[in-house]
C-alpha cells in the first residue's frame, strides 16, 4: 500500500511521492519535484541527476508533511 504524500522542504521544494517517517528522517520513495510551468504545474524527478529511487531526509529539513 502506498502513502504518496506532499512533503514541503525548508529549501522551498515541495516534493511528491511514497513517505515513510522513520525516528528523525523521512524516506520518500520515487520523489517528484512539482514545479511551475506555462500549462499549470509539472513534475520532475528528485533529485535530478540520481540513479536512487528512494531518498531519505532529516526531519530538520521538513517544513510539513500533508496529503
Amino acid at each position: 500500500m502506498t502513502d504518496v504524500k506532499l512533503v514541503k522542504l525548508k529549501s522551498g521544494e515541495e516534493l511528491v511521492g511514497d513517505v515513510t517517517v522513520v525516528g528523525d528522517s523521512v524516506a520518500i520513495a520515487n520523489p517528484c519535484q512539482i514545479m511551475p510551468t506555462q500549462e499549470g504545474l509539472g513534475f520532475a524527478p528528485w533529485p535530478a541527476f540520481s540513479k536512487n529511487e528512494n531518498v531519505t531526509i532529516l526531519m530538520s529539513w521538513v517544513i510539513c508533511i500533508v496529503e
